[in-house]
This record gives C-alpha cells, structure tokens and sequence, in this order.
C-alpha cells in the first residue's frame, strides 16, 4: 500500500512540474507598432519616438508607423515604454500583463497603451 502511494505522489510531482515547464516555456510572438490607430471611436496618433523594452530584453526604437516583432516565453510580462510626442514631451511607462497560452501571436498598440486605452493588446491571426 505505502509503495503504491509514492509512486501515485511522484506521477502527480512529475505531471506538476510538466504542466509548470510548460507554462514558463511557451512561446510568444509580440508585434509592437507605434501607428496611427482608432479603437472604440477613440483615435490614438503615433509618436515620434517610443523605445521598448520586453522582459528586460534589449532595447528597441520604433518611429511612426514601424512594427516590430519580438518573441517571448512565458504568460506574465513586463513592458517599459519611452516615448516622445510629437509635442516634445517625455513619457515613460513600465506596465506588468499577462497572455493567454493558446495565444501565439499578439498585436500591441503602444499609442493606445501610453494613452490608457484597454484594448492596446489584441490577439493577431496572420493571413496565409
């Protein structure tokens, strides 16, 4: 009986660590663009400048109307944005979200996302 239950704790102990490999090394794809864009009658202009860090990966510029592709592992991330407007004025942000698992690819507006709007994430299917 004893024998029986450690080897059902270490199956449960093994399908654990399992599922916990697999949610810290799922892979993601994130598309950050710093484009002119309308969400919910809401417009959001480009900036000038937005430098972005993902996970504390290296540093990346975007001017008005680049996107860039960016890959991570992991649901929970950390974004650190900062930009400058069109005006002059400085903005820097630093942001924690999480993804969804069955997400590969994401779409991330940071005009909408230094601006506060919700919808700054949204799930992005490739055309074939």
């Amino acid at each position: 009986m004893r024998k029986t239950i450690v080897r059902a704790a270490a199956v449960v102990v093994i399908i654990l660590l399992c599922v916990f490999l697999y949610n810290i090394g799922k892979a993601h794809t994130f598309l950050p663009e710093n484009k002119t864009i309308e969400l919910d009658g809401m417009k959001y202009r480009d900036y000038s400048e937005i430098t972005i860090s993902i996970d504390g990966g290296e540093e990346k510029e975007l001017y008005p109307r680049d996107r860039i592709k960016v890959e991570v592992s992991g649901q929970s991330h950390r974004i650190k944005i900062s930009a400058v407007s069109r005006s002059g004025e400085e903005i820097e942000i630093t942001r924690r979200f999480r993804v969804k698992l069955r997400t590969k690819m994401y779409l991330l507006s940071l005009p909408a996302l230094i601006e506060g709007d919700d919808a700054w994430l949204q799930e992005f299917t490739p055309l074939n």
